[in-house]
């Protein structure tokens, strides 16, 4: 008989998206023995009955990702809040309603503004305010305040929200598959987290 997995339990949603794919294969790499991790899609209805309570974490990366704003018709943009805000909560209540340990949304450093064509490096710090200057930013940022807003009263735990800040990192990485992970550049304490 095998040996029984006795590490941390994570869910993935966003079974085919690269940062939920990337994540996999590094845990693989570097934590198999440490942390196990399945994925789950939150197309369509099939995730809604399945039982997210024997997880540690569950993990969102779904997203609807960046466009040329400019040129969405209204019924693109109100899909990005419906997959970056509706869909993120609703996928947060799940977690809290069947009892996982910890609900991680990621959401986006674009949540504090676009700094993509400041010749200034943006410091942004504990005090740093959001101020999303696109529909993008903004369904990211709404997300995280009503999942925020979704923890039973008086709980400390399950809903946490970590802006990756991949933007300006890795240009081309998640549209194209590239090769190169952002795992290793997130920040420290998401680092911590993994370890």
């Amino acid at each position: 008989m095998g040996k029984i997995f006795d590490g941390k339990r994570i869910l993935v949603l966003g079974a085919s998206s690269y940062i939920g794919v990337s994540f996999q294969e590094y845990l693989k790499k570097y934590a198999k023995d440490r942390l196990s991790a399945d994925s789950v899609s939150l197309r369509g209805d099939d995730w809604k009955h399945t039982d997210w309570s024997v997880y540690d974490s569950i993990i969102n990366v779904t997203g609807r990702a960046h466009a040329d704003t400019g040129t969405l018709t209204p019924e693109e943009k109100r899909e990005y809040y419906e997959v970056n805000c509706r869909l993120a909560c609703r996928a947060a209540k799940k977690a809290i309603a069947d009892g996982a340990g910890q609900y991680i949304y990621f959401s986006s450093i674009i949540v504090y503004g676009d700094s993509s064509d400041s010749r200034k490096p943006v410091v942004i710090t504990r005090q740093t305010k959001p101020a999303p200057t696109s529909f993008y930013g903004d369904s990211k940022w709404k997300a995280e305040a009503v999942c925020g807003a979704a923890r039973p009263s008086g709980d400390s735990a399950p809903a946490d929200g970590l802006r990756a800040g991949l933007q300006g990192q890795l240009p081309d990485a998640r549209k194209t598959g590239g090769k190169t992970s952002g795992i290793s550049r997130l920040p420290e304490p998401a680092q911590h987290a993994l370890h």
